[in-house]
């Protein structure tokens, strides 16, 4: 049984946890495994009490910049650092699967502002659509954006995910989940080989 319920409040977390607490004995009674995904940004002591009771804690290493922010990273490898090691203060290691996104967003400037979480083929369409006009670059810690005269995008690709992965190997994490699988860069799963 997994729980994915996102976007708690930091001052509620306590009330999900405790509900966690009074579920777990009823899933394993049944012989079945409890994970929970719990959002990076949202770590807090009460992940030790969510870490006891769950038999797995996937960490949602995404999005450090969406919709609500300005353009950046999806998942910069500091922020997920960052998150990894407070995480691992309260979560048992053997117990933490590290979720990696195979998305991006694109922020769109003109003719109106919005953003759009885009997949991989979206992005090499826009690309090509507008060859000439945009300009691709990776920032100092390898994450891929391009940008034009209408916005910019930041997604996930082979080479960023692959870093990712190293990072967190350095954390001996050895379990890892990716969202959304069938929107990615086709060259993440030979990058993971």
């Amino acid at each position: 049984v997994d729980i994915d319920w996102e976007e708690i409040p930091v001052d509620k977390i306590h009330l999900f946890a405790d509900f966690l607490a009074k579920l777990a004995p009823q899933i394993h009674k049944m012989k079945k495994t409890l994970s929970v995904v719990l959002e990076a940004w949202n770590v807090t002591n009460e992940w030790r009490k969510i870490g006891e009771v769950v038999d797995k804690v996937e960490l949602m290493a995404y999005p450090e910049h969406h919709p609500g922010t300005g353009p950046g990273p999806i998942a910069s490898p500091s922020w997920i650092s960052r998150n990894l090691e407070m995480a691992l203060k309260v979560v048992p290691r053997e117990k933490l699967i590290f979720c990696m996104p195979l998305f991006g967003y694109s922020w769109i400037s003109f003719p109106r502002q919005y953003v759009q979480e885009m997949i991989w083929q979206q992005l090499v369409d826009i690309k090509a659509s507008r060859s000439g006009t945009i300009t691709g670059k990776r920032d100092v810690e390898g994450n891929p954006s391009f940008i034009g005269s209408g916005g910019e995008a930041w997604y996930e690709d082979a080479y960023s995910i692959n870093q990712k992965m190293l990072m967190a190997q350095k954390y001996r994490i050895t379990q890892f989940g990716f969202w959304q699988i069938g929107g990615e860069d086709p060259g993440v799963w030979k990058s993971l080989n």
